[in-house]
C-alpha cells in the first residue's frame, strides 16, 4: 500500500470518530487579534462592575480576567454568546455587547484583558494550613493514581500559566471561591464546555475536599517560587527555596494549624 493510500485511510478513520478539527476554531493557536483600546471601552462600560476596570475582580465569585490567556478568554466569550456556556449573569450580560463582524468586539475585549496585569494579594492575606495546601499541591502537581486523576499541571502547567494556544486557562492567583465553583459545576454537568469533556470527567472523580484543596493551592500560587519555571537566576532560585514551604506558596500563606473542614472527602 502506498503512503498516499495509508494517509487517506488514516484520514477516513479520524473522520469516522468525529474528532474535532482544531484549526477550525478561531480561538486556537492564534495571537491576540483585537484592539485593546476598543476592548477597554467595552470593559469599562459593561464588565467593570464585576471584573473591575482592569480585570482584577471585586470578589471571589467573579473571576480575575487580568492577564488571562487571550485564546481562553475569546473561547469563553464566544461560548457565552452562543449559549454553549450558559451561566448567569454572564449569559445575559454578553447579550449587551453588540454583535460585530467576526466577533471583533469579543476579540477586542479578550485582547484588552489579556494585556492587563494580575494584582496578587499580599502574602498572608489568606492563610491555609500546611496539610491542606500540601494536599492541593500534590493533586495539582501529581494527581492521584488511586482516583485516576491526572495532574492539573499536565495541562495548566507547573506554574499555573495554562497553555494559551490551546485555550487552557491561567490559574495562578485566581480566586479560590471561583475555582471551586467551576470544579463543582464541571462535576455536576452544569458546565460542560471543555475539550472532549475532559474537565467534567476529571472533576467528577474529585471530592469536594479535593476541589477545595486545589482551589486554595492555585489561588495562592506564586509562579516565581516554582522551581524549574520561575527562578531565572541563582538568586531567584535561592529566594524560591527560602520563600516557600510548599512549592509555589509563600511562607506567610501557610499555617501549621489543622485545616478547616471543607466537606465530606
Amino acid at each position: 500500500m502506498s503512503y498516499k493510500l495509508i494517509a487517506a485511510a488514516v484520514l477516513v478513520g479520524v473522520m469516522s470518530v468525529n474528532l474535532p478539527v482544531l484549526a477550525a476554531a478561531p480561538y486556537l493557536g492564534v495571537p491576540p487579534q483585537g484592539n485593546a483600546g476598543a476592548g477597554s471601552k467595552i470593559a469599562h462600560g459593561t464588565c467593570s462592575a464585576c471584573h473591575g476596570p482592569d480585570g482584577n475582580s471585586i470578589g471571589g465569585i467573579f473571576p480575575n480576567l487580568a492577564g488571562q490567556n487571550y485564546n481562553y478568554l475569546l473561547k469563553q466569550l464566544e461560548e457565552f454568546r452562543s449559549g454553549i456556556r450558559n451561566q448567569q449573569p454572564m449569559a445575559t450580560i454578553i447579550t449587551t455587547v453588540p454583535a460585530a463582524k467576526d466577533d471583533k468586539n469579543l476579540r477586542d475585549l479578550a485582547t484588552y484583558y489579556s494585556e492587563q496585569t494580575l494584582k496578587r494579594k499580599p502574602a498572608g492575606s489568606k492563610v491555609i494550613s500546611k496539610s491542606e495546601i500540601e494536599k492541593g499541591y500534590r493533586l495539582f502537581a501529581a494527581g492521584s493514581r488511586r482516583q485516576h486523576l491526572p495532574a492539573c499541571a499536565a495541562c495548566h502547567m507547573p506554574d499555573g500559566g495554562g497553555m494559551a494556544p490551546m485555550a487552557v486557562p491561567y490559574l495562578a492567583g485566581q480566586h479560590s471561591a471561583y475555582i471551586l465553583a467551576q470544579l463543582q459545576a464541571f462535576s455536576s454537568g452544569k458546565r460542560d464546555n471543555s475539550f472532549q469533556h475532559v474537565m467534567g470527567i476529571i472533576a467528577h472523580r474529585m471530592s469536594n475536599a479535593d476541589m477545595q484543596a486545589v482551589a486554595d493551592y492555585v489561588s495562592l500560587m506564586e509562579p516565581d517560587l516554582i522551581v524549574g519555571t520561575g527562578p531565572k537566576s541563582f538568586a531567584a532560585y535561592v529566594k524560591s527555596q527560602v520563600g516557600a514551604v510548599v512549592p509555589g506558596i509563600p511562607k506567610a500563606d501557610v499555617s501549621a494549624t489543622s485545616p478547616k473542614s471543607h466537606g465530606t472527602p
